[in-house]
């Protein structure tokens, strides 16, 4: 699968890569693993996700697909904090804001990973920051759905 999950901050911040050609299985197969690590989180704290989008090439972006099934799951996460998407792409921004509205998630575009952490440093003080792991700038296309 053409996507990897990586720790943050263990289970608080996870960082989720997209590579190549998506399909929309993929997307639901990705979104299903999401929801599981969400659900991993100590109750009562939020936590968020960091999508970057910038290594995909092709993907299954209109909004029937998006907003459909794909998404559901994510209403019922009380725990979901900020979906920070990092992406060059205005169409996929976009259709990721109205997805996110449509679940009633807090969603932000951002363009860089730097951002995004600087962003929820400054929106959850509840995070431990000295526990950051500093994903690879580039690991390239690793398969399969991450580890942890």
């Amino acid at each position: 699968m053409p996507y990897s999950l990586e720790w943050v901050v263990e289970k608080r911040v996870y960082l989720m890569r997209f590579y190549g050609d998506f399909t929309l299985e993929e997307l639901k197969q990705a979104n299903q693993d999401a929801i599981a690590w969400i659900r991993q989180g100590p109750e009562g704290l939020l936590f968020h996700i960091i999508l970057d989008t910038l290594d995909l090439q092709k993907h299954p972006m209109t909004l029937k697909a998006v907003a459909g099934d794909s998404m559901t799951g994510f209403r019922k996460e009380p725990n979901l904090g900020w979906v920070l998407l990092i992406t060059e792409s205005k169409f996929i921004s976009f259709l990721a804001s109205i997805t996110t509205q449509l679940t009633s998630n807090r969603f932000r575009p951002v363009s860089t990973f730097d951002e995004a952490v600087a962003f929820l440093r400054e929106q959850d003080q509840t995070i431990n920051w000295a526990q950051m792991i500093v994903p690879d700038p580039k690991p390239g296309a690793q398969a399969g759905a991450g580890s942890g």
